[in-house]
């Protein structure tokens, strides 16, 4: 196999990115939470010195929010990273593309093609708790509660394929959701999206890796 990108870069560099604002904002908040004392001092209007008061905490509201996203990049993407360090397994003829940019769909994990012919995306997860289907909508059940998802993974997932399909002069591209940490309790495939834990990924692969299977 070959792997001319590094799997979960673009994520990597998200959570640099993220962590970089989290600083720039904490400075900020510094900054403005001397302006008070300064007004305290100097200015004959003291009730002032409550407007930097509250500029400086919702600065730090906001680092506090850049810090946790970066939080949630850097697991998605040491999750990429453990993937990709189970799709050396496969055997040789497999080619595997990891963190290319489609227009409309952006970032997509990881790209797979088999010696066969056949095509897969796979949109890597790394949420905990159980998987399960309700309404035609996957729901994640952790600490005794079941909690949407942010986002219609299935949706994306499908348009993700579709993209590189339309891309690559593909006639097919089979979108995989693949979750490292999660338990998965419900249908093996939903809406034309195959889900698969990490630890059955390279057996659910070389079990479809020749076409018309």
């Amino acid at each position: 196999m070959t792997r001319r990108k590094r799997a979960g870069q673009n994520v990597y560099d998200m959570a640099d990115t993220r962590r970089a604002q989290a600083t720039y904002q904490m400075l900020w908040a510094v900054g403005v939470g001397l302006l008070p004392a300064m007004l305290l001092y100097f200015s004959p209007f003291p009730l002032l010195s409550l407007l930097p008061c509250g500029l400086g905490g919702f600065l730090l509201y906001r680092a506090k929010g850049s810090l946790k996203r970066a939080a949630h990049a850097q697991q998605g993407a040491q999750a990429e990273e453990y993937v990709a360090s189970l799709l050396v397994q496969l055997p040789r003829g497999w080619r595997c593309e990891y963190g290319r940019v489609y227009p409309g769909v952006g970032d997509v994990d990881i790209t797979v093609f088999s010696p066969g012919g056949r095509a897969w995306t796979i949109d890597v997860k790394s949420h905990w708790g159980r998987i399960i289907l309700r309404d035609g909508t996957l729901m994640r059940h952790s600490q005794g509660k079941v909690v949407a998802f942010q986002k219609d993974f299935l949706a994306q997932a499908l348009a993700q394929a579709g993209v590189v399909a339309r891309s690559k002069n593909l006639p097919v591209v089979e979108p995989v959701l693949c979750f490292t940490k999660a338990a998965l309790d419900c249908p093996p495939r939903v809406r034309g999206v195959y889900l698969v834990s990490a630890k059955n990924l390279i057996r659910f692969l070389e079990g479809h890796g020749e076409r018309g299977q």
